[in-house]
């Protein structure tokens, strides 16, 4: 069996295994660990399932309150990890995301300028500005600007928002995948190869901004 089939088998069935495999994978991606394009499979497939059936309403429901449950828990750990300051797990979180991190809170470094300028204009005081936020790629640094601001709460507003508005996205096009009849391998490689255009563009605009940056200062 290739490994695009087995993902599609492990996507495609409602078990533990699944249910585990996306509480660990999104407690750990708020810690930036996590793997480009898995869990937008794993989105793309259960909106595709529940479509044709094979997963009911209360499987959908059921898995997103375990991602929005594990996403929750790894963000406020990163958070409490964050205000130990220079204690021993922070030292070892600084050891291996310290200076990308450290870049982007201080808008060092000619590829970090555009993060930087964004995370400035970013209004720590609304859940939805931050929700934003962590869909443009700042879910780490944000986290710890609000550890350091103090604002539990409004993180984990801002989680939950994040949590509707992402997952959401990518369920409906598995959904829209499966009330027009194509099979699921064409969803994802439809699906995935339009993300890869969205990440090749903001990659590429990214770029270009801390370059012309690096020029005109």
């Amino acid at each position: 069996m290739s490994l695009a089939e087995q993902v599609l088998s492990f996507a495609g069935t409602f078990n533990v295994w699944l249910v585990l495999s996306i509480f660990i994978m999104l407690t750990l991606g708020e810690f930036g660990t996590s793997i480009p394009y898995v869990m937008e499979t794993i989105w793309i497939l259960v909106g595709y399932h529940v479509t044709i059936g094979s997963f009911s309403v209360f499987h959908l429901v059921l898995l997103w309150l375990v991602a929005v449950t594990a996403r929750t828990l790894g963000a406020v750990a990163l958070y409490y990890v964050a205000g130990l300051g220079r204690g021993p797990i922070m030292k070892l979180y600084n050891r291996f995301f310290g200076k990308v991190i450290a870049e982007r809170l201080s808008g060092t470094g000619t590829t970090a300028s555009l993060p930087a300028r964004l995370l400035r204009r970013i209004n720590l005081l609304s859940p939805y500005s931050v929700a934003f936020g962590r869909l443009i790629w700042l879910r780490v640094p944000l986290t710890i600007l609000l550890s350091m601001r103090r604002q539990l709460l409004l993180l984990v507003e801002a989680v939950v928002l994040f949590s509707l508005i992402w997952d959401a996205t990518y369920i409906l096009i598995g959904i829209i995948g499966g009330n027009i009849k194509v099979n699921s391998t064409d969803v994802i490689l439809y699906s995935l190869g339009g993300l890869t255009f969205l990440y090749a563009m903001a990659f590429v605009i990214r770029r270009l901004s801390g370059w012309w940056l690096s020029r005109h200062q």
